[in-house]
């Protein structure tokens, strides 16, 4: 059985199916120097990419952790496991369909401010080298069928 689940994010949706950033090719895949499509989807090698740039080798178990260690952001999935799209998240909030979630939106602005997460992303999308269609960062509500 699937089973919904609602992600509220803040930062860039990237797309996956359909790429939310600047530099794609005619047939609408990432063109980036550093992205090979025949050498794994596009989140993976962004990881390694970023993990390299923090002087981190990337461990093909624990990526999430690294990432979230090393800059306080994460790629977060979104729609399905095999029709996924992707966020670069500096903070998720996600709940299934039996469960609520209250939000102290003050307290997130503050969290915001106070970690730095606007520049944490802007950091990382320059070192992927990429331009994401949103102007900044932002609160991005989606969801996820497990």
């Amino acid at each position: 059985m699937s089973v919904p689940h609602a992600v509220l994010a803040y930062g860039y949706n990237l797309g996956g199916s359909s790429w939310n950033i600047a530099e794609k090719d005619e047939y609408g895949s990432p063109a980036v120097p550093w992205y090979n499509p025949d050498h794994g989807d596009f989140i993976r090698q962004a990881e390694a990419v970023l993990l390299a740039a923090a002087g981190v080798e990337a461990d093909p178990w624990d990526r999430d952790e690294q990432l979230k260690a090393h800059f306080g952001l994460k790629f977060e999935r979104y729609v399905s496991w095999d029709d996924a799209e992707y966020m670069l998240a500096a903070h998720v909030i996600s709940t299934d369909w039996e469960k609520t979630e209250e939000l102290d939106l003050a307290a997130l602005i503050t969290q915001a401010a106070g970690e730095g997460w606007d520049d944490k992303l802007r950091a990382a999308v320059g070192v992927l080298g990429i331009t994401p269609e949103q102007e900044q960062p932002q609160w991005v509500l989606c969801a996820y069928q497990s």
